[in-house]
């Protein structure tokens, strides 16, 4: 029996849950090398979302058993190409997905975003540690990319 190839050196498997623990999540990354961000948008706003890309395949939904569930929610708009799912009961994302078209590469793609301060809080992750990026989606400005101090309407 062959066994399944050894992560990364630095990934570790990390929990999460919404305040009620309808929704748990489990993800393996390597969270020292994350590219953590904010965003001045309405909706990262107003969430206050601390965001990470994760490999989709190292996400797992553990409880709902899918996101069709009735507890769940899925709020979209505009494009209706980015899903937050939230909970129903307590109201909290834990992540979010979708998709975006690159003129970099000509293509879609796809994308899963943890809220990084739903991480279980026993696994030892200091939120205060993350070397946040922000961006001026208010504006749509993506082009001019990821910066160190929050841009004009968005917060810390």
């Amino acid at each position: 029996m062959a066994s399944a190839d050894p992560a990364p050196a630095g990934v570790k498997t990390y929990t999460g849950s919404c305040h009620c623990g309808f929704f748990k999540y489990s993800f393996a990354h390597d969270l020292s090398k994350a590219e953590v961000a904010k965003c001045n948008c309405s909706i990262c706003l107003k969430l206050n979302l601390l965001a990470t890309s994760v490999p989709a395949e190292s996400f797992k939904l553990l409880a709902p058993a899918s996101l069709d569930d009735p507890g769940v929610a899925d709020y979209t708009w505009k494009s209706r190409s980015v899903h937050f799912h939230f909970c129903k009961t307590c109201g909290v994302t834990c992540f979010y997905t979708g998709s975006y078209f690159s003129t970099i590469t000509n293509e879609q793609v796809e994308f899963t975003k943890i809220n990084l301060v739903t991480i279980d809080q026993d696994q030892g992750v200091d939120m205060t540690a993350f070397a946040v990026k922000y961006w001026d989606g208010m504006n749509n400005n993506w082009a001019a990319g990821a910066r160190n101090d929050p841009w004009p309407g968005g917060c810390k």
